[in-house]
């Protein structure tokens, strides 16, 4: 993909559900610059070089050496 500059600007939460889980949402935005994009397979204009991403996570940690 041809890039010629990238502008990104990113963001997200994380909650805390439990001890030791967590959930979380991010969001990403860049803007790959002014190169054209060219598809032979497909029908379409692609003046404009933007991305969009999001993503959900969870993570789980169980501390063994911690009893309660």
């Amino acid at each position: 993909m041809p890039v010629n500059r990238k502008i990104r600007a990113v963001g997200g939460v994380e909650y805390e559900v439990s001890d030791g889980f967590l959930i979380g949402a991010n969001f990403a935005y860049a803007h790959l610059g002014s190169a054209r994009l060219r598809n032979s397979q497909g029908c379409g204009d692609y003046s404009r070089n933007d991305l969009l991403l999001a993503a959900i996570t969870a993570s789980w940690t169980r501390l063994h050496w911690r009893r309660e």
